[in-house]
């Protein structure tokens, strides 16, 4: 019997991502704040809740990342992108009055 398919990458799919533009970042959220996501790293943290996201590498060279997420308790991120008129455009689609955009710095 086999058991749950891995939530790791293969190296196969990090090098496409690469070729394509693309990286992973590990969302950081904060306890003390209703679950708002507060930073994105480049690694997986040691603890703590996180969320892994793919955006295009030139968030990287920015040192932000621009998070679409529901208002409210648990933010829920639905989006996140190097650039925030990307994701307005989705935010417009989904709602204003329930979806914020907010920015993160990149740790390293």
């Amino acid at each position: 019997m086999r058991g749950p398919p891995s939530t790791t990458c293969s190296h196969r799919e990090r090098r496409l991502d690469r070729r394509q533009g693309l990286r992973k970042l590990w969302l950081e959220f904060d306890d003390q704040d209703g679950g708002r996501p507060v930073r994105a790293r480049v690694q997986a943290p040691a603890r703590g809740p996180w969320l892994r996201v793919t955006v295009e590498a030139e968030a990287l060279a920015q040192g932000e990342v621009y998070l679409l997420h529901r208002r409210g308790m648990g933010d829920l991120v639905v989006g996140a992108s190097a650039r925030p008129d990307s994701l307005e455009t989705a935010r417009s689609k989904l709602g204003p009055d329930a979806y914020e955009i907010c920015s993160v710095p990149i740790i390293r």
